[in-house]
Parts: structure tokens; C-alpha cells; sequence
């Protein structure tokens, strides 16, 4: 049998031995991902975390106290719509009382107005009554100016009774008598009449 053969260190290297492949590392989780293996360092991530967490909780805020103003303003402005619509209702009532005020006065107008014009006709029947009278009045009276006639009034008649002193001498008064120098006229005397001895004693025109 041949002796086995040592290998020598001047001999030529033949090719390097194969080296197995590195085995796939395992399927990272999602945490692993973020905030790496629990060696890494993972203050940045935690950091930013706690800043996504601080703007949230910051900005939930804000958004709380603008929805708080918001509402604050809605009510408010409810506050004074609702003084709006009580000033209304109270103004519509006051010009509900007001027309009612004014239609009492309209038909108080109206029948004072209704009167008057009742007042002017029954005037207006009185004024053609009282010009029918007048012109009727004044028709009787133009009759009766053109049926009157004026007539002198006739002389009177010497007096030739039985207390005349007889004859014609006559004289219409004593003042006649007188102008003619009769006067005193006696009884039986010419003219004497007892319409000038008005005492009856015989002696006229005394």
C-alpha cells in the first residue's frame, strides 16, 4: 500500500474553501421598524412620537376652545334674536292697538260725517222751504198790489139836521169858522152844527 501523501505547505494552494451564505435574517415587525431592535437608539422616534402626541392633544385644544367661542357666539346671538323677536312682537301689538285706535276713529269721522251731511240736507229742505214761502209771499203780495186801487176819501156831507142853524153856509171846522169870522158860531146862527160844538152847549168853535 502507498503511504498517504502529506500535504505539503509549499505545495500550490488549490481554491479557497466555500464559505456558507450568511442566513436571511427574520421578517422585522412593524415596531421593530419604528422604533428599531431594542439595542438601536430610538430617542429620535420617541421624540417625534411625543410631538405628533403633544400637536394633537395642542391642536384638540385649540379646536375645543374655537368650538367653544363658536358656540358662545351662537349663543349669544340667539341671546339677541331672541330680544329682536320680543321687541317685534311688542311693536306689532302696540300698531295692532294703534289701528284698532284708528278704525274707532274712522267710524267715529265717518258718523260724525254721516250726521253733518244729514245736518245740511235736512238745512238745505228747510232753505228751499222757506224761499217756496217767500216767493209764495211774495206772489200774494204782487196780487195784491195789482187788485188794489187807492180811492180818494170823499168829502163829508154837511150836516143838515135839525141842530144846523139853517141855510148854506157851511164850515168844515173851526178853523174855517174862524178864517171866515164866524167863530164862536151859536146855535141857530148860519154854519153852526153840532160836529163843531162838541161840549153840546149851544156855543161852537168857542
Amino acid at each position: 500500500m502507498s503511504a498517504p501523501t502529506t500535504a505539503s505547505p509549499y505545495l500550490t494552494p488549490g481554491p479557497p474553501p466555500q464559505q456558507s451564505a450568511p442566513s436571511p435574517s427574520p421578517r422585522r415587525s412593524l415596531w421593530t421598524r419604528l422604533f428599531g431592535e431594542p439595542g438601536e437608539r430610538r430617542r429620535p422616534v420617541i421624540l417625534l412620537i411625543v410631538g405628533l402626541v403633544v400637536g394633537l392633544v395642542i391642536g384638540t385644544a385649540g379646536d375645543n376652545s374655537a368650538a367653544q367661542a363658536e358656540d358662545q357666539r351662537l349663543a349669544e346671538w340667539e341671546s339677541t334674536l331672541t330680544a329682536r323677536e320680543a321687541d317685534v312682537s311688542e311693536r306689532e301689538e302696540a300698531l295692532e292697538e294703534q289701528e284698532t285706535g284708528l278704525d274707532t276713529r274712522t267710524e267715529d269721522v265717518a258718523s260724525r260725517e254721516t250726521a253733518v251731511q244729514a245736518r245740511e240736507t235736512a238745512v238745505a229742505e228747510s232753505e228751499t222751504a222757506i224761499a217756496a214761502r217767500e216767493a209764495d209771499v211774495a206772489a200774494r203780495e204782487a196780487a195784491a198790489s195789482t187788485t188794489t186801487v187807492d180811492t180818494p176819501a170823499a168829502p163829508a156831507a154837511p150836516d143838515t139836521s135839525a141842530n144846523t142853524g139853517g141855510g148854506s153856509t157851511y164850515y168844515a171846522n173851526c178853523a174855517a169858522a174862524r178864517a171866515a169870522g164866524a167863530a164862536p158860531v151859536l146855535r141857530g146862527e148860519p154854519g153852526y152844527r153840532s160836529a163843531l160844538d162838541r161840549d153840546g152847549d149851544g156855543v161852537g168853535c168857542e
